[in-house]
């Protein structure tokens, strides 16, 4: 490959670098009682810190989740061993997107590109600090039978998984498409954690496995 993408080359004895499937899936969402009153008393239940300094959000999205389904697995690269496998499950909880609020931010025009063509101006953080929107989960998974897969040979997989998340979320500004090089914003300093790793500070509450 030439350009951006030059030195990055996939395996070729893998078709996917993860993929998950599922068989008789039904999935529900429903509106949260309370509506946005609702929604922060979850997360105080959830993230005791969010109870203790009364933190406010901003953009509050979220419903109740009901699954169904027959089998659900998810698949790193083409290893022997699922990461995840189930059969016969559900899952009846909820799931919330919060924002916390914070002074308004110098803004700036940036142009993002959508496909091979369509270009979008968009008002973005001048100084790239926009709180981050944040997951709040309480989802506990009931399967009938279930195998988790875990160990030092998944490593190499996250770290791909981690460089695939980093190009395409580079990609808006990075793009050829652009004919504008003044529109570009130079990409941030990297940070010290992989991208699967930050993920830590951004989903919150509980996911358990029954």
């Amino acid at each position: 490959r030439e350009g951006f993408q030059a030195g990055f080359k996939p395996s070729t004895a893998r078709t996917s670098l993860i993929s998950i499937s599922a068989t008789e899936f039904d999935l529900s969402l429903t509106r949260i009682e309370g509506g946005d009153t609702g929604m922060i008393e979850l997360l105080q239940k959830l993230d005791p810190v969010c109870r203790e300094y009364s933190i406010p959000f901003s953009r509050l999205y979220g419903s109740n989740f009901l699954l169904h389904t027959g089998s659900l697995a998810v698949q790193l690269r083409n290893y022997s061993c699922p990461l995840f496998s189930g059969t016969s499950g559900r899952c009846e909880g909820r799931v919330v997107l919060a924002q916390q609020a914070t002074c308004f931010q110098p803004q700036i025009h940036q142009n993002v590109f959508i496909g091979r063509w369509r270009k979008v101006c968009m008002l973005r953080s001048a100084s790239g600090t926009t709180p981050p929107m944040k997951t709040f989960l309480d989802l506990p998974l009931h399967f009938q039978k279930a195998e988790v897969s875990f160990g030092i040979g998944f490593e190499p997989s996250f770290a791909d998984i981690s460089y695939a998340f980093t190009v395409a979320l580079r990609r808006a500004n990075l793009s050829i498409r652009n004919p504008y090089a003044s529109d570009i914003q130079p990409p941030k300093k990297e940070k010290s954690l992989p991208w699967w790793d930050e993920m830590r500070n951004y989903i919150h509450g509980n996911i358990s496995l029954f």
